[in-house]
């Protein structure tokens, strides 16, 4: 017998054949098999992280458009108490003083509809001290509209209404531009959040 006859029918290679034969089968169907599971387990990460990026996109747009949407409401109202005390303290002008009642009498209830509308959405998007802390405001500007009416009802003073035109203009102002930057803060919007992350 040729010694390459005995080495095809030794057992050691026999074994050692098989066990090449049996690798390469389990190689070429457990391979593609885990390849296949490892590439599903990572598209479903995919779509996974995917999904909850889009989710933090539209909360970080939420969150945005809320702020603005505070700006423009406040302001807005402001103006219009401003108008009022204006046109009877600076400008002496009785008749857009009466005017500017009106307008102002027309648009408070459409504010304070928005700004409970803002304030239930600011719910869903700011931490509770925060949001507790826009309650706090939208309270303050309530009282405002309080003491506003309550000047247009009564015979007030050209002194009186010249300190509620200077309390708006010196602390109104004010206090949207803090309860603006702690909601920005909150949301992770704010400079401060830059400057802090950056040192």
């Amino acid at each position: 017998m040729s010694p390459i006859r005995e080495v095809l029918k030794s057992q050691s290679f026999i074994e050692k054949s098989s066990l090449l034969i049996l690798t390469a089968i389990i190689t070429g169907i457990l391979v593609p098999y885990i390849n296949a599971k490892l590439s599903d387990k990572k598209f479903k990460e995919q779509r996974l992280f995917d999904a909850a990026m889009a989710r933090q996109a539209k909360i970080i747009d939420a969150q945005n458009e809320l702020l603005s949407d505070l700006e423009t409401i406040v302001n807005s109202f402001q103006l219009r108490a401003l108008a009022v005390a204006w046109y009877i303290t600076s400008n002496k002008n009785f008749t857009l003083h009466k005017a500017s009642k009106k307008e102002y009498e027309d648009k408070a209830w459409e504010f304070f509809g928005k700004m409970q509308n803002l304030i239930g959405k600011a719910s869903r998007l700011t931490s509770p001290g925060v949001h507790k802390e826009l309650q706090k405001f939208y309270e303050e500007m309530k009282q405002l509209d309080v003491d506003l009416v309550r000047l247009m009802q009564n015979e007030t003073t050209e002194e009186e209404w010249q300190k509620f035109y200077n309390t708006i203009q010196s602390e109104s102002g004010v206090k949207l531009r803090a309860i603006v930057e702690q909601l920005a803060q909150d949301y992770g919007l704010s400079r401060k959040n830059d400057l802090e992350s950056r040192n």
